[in-house]
């Protein structure tokens, strides 16, 4: 039980930071999110470019701006939530 507690913490602070951030960001707050290391070195762009801006023009209600940033983000979202579902359903708890 410590060790699922412990792989939980692991992922779910860092995820609660970045979340925190955004809507802060969203709400008008200055507050610092990294730019894209592979935009910064290269000047090119990758298939996350634009994630951050794209994900507070969401939390604003802006979705066509939101697709604008980064298109493929609607396919990142319902990844995401397929994961997650798989996830648990994977660590529901056995019942006889």
């Amino acid at each position: 039980m410590k060790n699922r507690i412990g792989k939980s913490i692991f992922w779910i602070i860092p995820l609660a930071a970045y979340a925190s951030a955004l809507v802060l960001n969203a709400m008008g707050y200055s507050i610092w999110l990294p730019s894209c290391p592979i935009y910064t070195y290269t000047g090119m762009e990758c298939f996350g470019c634009g994630m951050n801006r794209a994900i507070i023009a969401l939390l604003q209600g802006e979705w066509r701006e939101a697709y604008g940033y980064n298109a493929y983000l609607i396919w990142y979202l319902l990844a995401g939530i397929f994961i997650i579902l798989y996830i648990f359903k994977q660590h529901k708890p056995n019942t006889v």
